[in-house]
């Protein structure tokens, strides 16, 4: 069973990967414009709902929901991106907490601020795009269209 899930999202891979690579790239971008403004907190929770929205309205366009009702597809979106979120948070905060408290400070004067930015979130994104992309195509879309 695990293995043909496995199976299924390899073969749709290309469309998800196209998807999802916007999603997260807005999220990214939105992200390092506003933390130098705003913080690690605030910026991640705004370009986390943005890139949620912007991958919710993209898979409605080319993959069939699973729940016919659209507010029930936004609030499952929801809470997938709200454990998105708690991810990125926890990933970037201690990302900023190592870096800021042992020797590795120095990427900080190696990197300008917004390299730091794009680089952290990155990291932070890669390990949330493993969750919402799994749980995403699991319980609000089917893989075939």
């Amino acid at each position: 069973m695990f293995s043909n899930e496995i199976f299924k999202f390899i073969n749709n891979f290309s469309i998800l990967f196209k998807v999802s690579g916007c999603a997260f790239l807005l999220n990214i971008l939105i992200y390092t414009f506003f933390k130098r403004y705003i913080g690690i907190n605030l910026s991640a929770i705004i370009s986390e709902i943005s890139g949620s929205i912007l991958l919710y309205f993209l898979l409605k366009f080319f993959r069939k929901a699973k729940l016919k009702k659209k507010r029930h597809g936004i609030l499952l979106q929801s809470l997938i991106a709200l454990m998105t979120l708690i991810i990125n948070l926890l990933v970037l905060n201690t990302l900023d907490l190592i870096v800021n408290n042992t020797s590795l400070i120095i990427l900080k004067s190696i990197f300008t601020y917004n390299q730091y930015s794009f680089l952290s979130k990155l990291i932070s994104s890669s390990i949330g795009f493993i969750w919402t992309s799994t749980m995403t195509m699991k319980f609000n879309f089917y893989l075939k269209k």
